[in-house]
């Protein structure tokens, strides 16, 4: 079975990363303010995710570490206020399940280049 997509390695570490920034930036904004700690926060799931995707091979490695810093980024950023609100908790599963399918996109692993088979000469 085909994903939707067919993303190379280097394609889904940036999504991957850029899933973990916006998720983390958009939990951090639920208050209308972005303190520093949030913005760094925000930029250090992101290096991570990227960082972890493109490193691993095994496509649902790939997926697990992309959901995994989504969330826990998310939660680390949603937890900086001392409560979770029900927009936050969203917000977090959200995460984990858009970083996880962006990356997963299937059963097969597209980083294996596709094997071409030559036809047999022509017998004369």
């Amino acid at each position: 079975m085909q994903g939707v997509f067919n993303l190379d390695r280097s394609a889904k570490a940036i999504i991957a990363g850029a899933i973990a920034m916006c998720t983390t930036i958009a939990t951090g904004y639920d208050d209308g303010l972005l303190t520093s700690s949030e913005k760094a926060l925000a930029v250090g799931a992101g290096l991570s995710a990227l960082a972890g995707v493109w490193a691993v091979k095994n496509l649902y490695a790939k997926a697990g570490i992309s959901a995994a810093i989504a969330g826990l980024a998310a939660l680390a950023t949603a937890t900086e206020d001392s409560a979770v609100s029900a927009q936050e908790w969203v917000t977090i599963i959200l995460a984990v399940l858009v970083a996880f399918y962006a990356v997963y996109q299937g059963v097969e692993n597209t980083d294996t280049p596709p094997v071409v088979k030559t036809p047999p000469p022509p017998v004369a």
